[in-house]
């Protein structure tokens, strides 16, 4: 098998003891919650949502997200930001550590979980995930390190083979695996956040997936072909056709984090608008997302 390629669905474990878990701590991340929800049904999948929200969380979407998708609601306080970070990331990150208490899920009998963060499309059917080999986590390569950074270490200097990005984690629940992020989590070194928390303490033990189960969609700004694809060659990286064919036919997941509006999030795009001479596939999938949100999540008009 090509290590870039898709792994085979192979569903034999009953769905009652995995789960799909997001996270929202605002309106704009609980509308792209359940845009995400959506599209996870429509891919077929029936395995049960998790939704933790904090009480920023307007009750018309938590109401939706219980009513509409099944979705088990746990209401949750967000940890703590690390002490004496930047106010400026603080303001940016802050709560993003609400994801990371899904490591507690399994007191309520989950046993593999998959968390996807809200700021990112699925593209396909993600259940065959659920039936990796058993691991701790799994989660994707952040290769952009290396494509965009142009060097193959981690961000913090650290060093080591590959570093994990958090927007996608497949999980097996454990109350020793909980007791280590909560050792972490009191214990936070400045600016080490959701990502630098989960390489510093499991990044060696993790299970590495392909990019595509996490693609920037900077790609498609940038009109780069991501040099995990197939379809990467010398010829083809900047080719428009190629580009397209790697959305479509093979990733996973797409990732809002462009430079465009702030930090690529669609709801900082008025109304979907990208540049005239933009890829379509980017125009596409801000289209895609402010078409779903005007559908899906209540009063999206007159709440941001």
């Amino acid at each position: 098998m090509s290590p870039n390629a898709a792994i085979s669905p192979n569903i034999t474990t009953p769905v009652s003891s995995h789960a799909y878990v997001f996270y929202a701590t605002n309106t704009e991340y609980a509308c792209s919650v359940l845009i995400n929800m959506a599209l996870i049904r429509k891919w077929g999948s029936v395995i049960r949502f998790v939704f933790i929200i904090t009480d920023k969380v307007p009750k018309a979407y938590v109401e939706k997200a219980a009513s509409h998708f099944g979705a088990h609601i746990v209401h949750v306080t967000p940890p703590p930001p690390p002490a004496g970070s930047n106010p400026n990331d603080v303001a940016t990150y802050g709560e993003v550590m609400t994801k990371l208490l899904a490591f507690s899920l399994y007191t309520y009998g989950y046993t593999r979980i998959m968390t996807l963060d809200a700021d990112q499309l699925v593209r396909k059917n993600l259940d065959h995930l659920f039936e990796l080999p058993h691991v701790d986590i799994a989660i994707p390569r952040a290769y952009w390190y290396v494509e965009f950074g142009g060097v193959d270490k981690q961000p913090d200097g650290r060093g080591g083979v590959g570093w994990a990005a958090s927007p996608l984690m497949v999980i097996d629940l454990s109350p020793r695996l909980w007791k280590r992020v909560q050792g972490r989590l009191a214990n936070l070194e400045k600016n080490e956040y959701d990502m630098d928390l989960i390489n510093h303490e499991f990044g060696n033990e993790v299970l590495l997936l392909p990019g595509r189960y996490v693609t920037l969609n900077n790609h498609w700004d940038t009109e780069t072909v991501p040099k995990w694809s197939s379809f990467w060659t010398a010829e083809s990286a900047k080719n428009r056709t190629t580009l397209s064919r790697v959305y479509e036919e093979e990733v996973e997941v797409v990732h809002f984090s462009a430079s465009i509006g702030r930090y690529g999030k669609p709801w900082t795009v008025p109304n979907g608008t990208i540049r005239e001479n933009a890829h379509p596939v980017l125009k596409g999938m801000y289209l895609e997302w402010w078409t779903s949100a005007n559908s899906l999540c209540p009063e999206w008009g007159t709440a941001i």
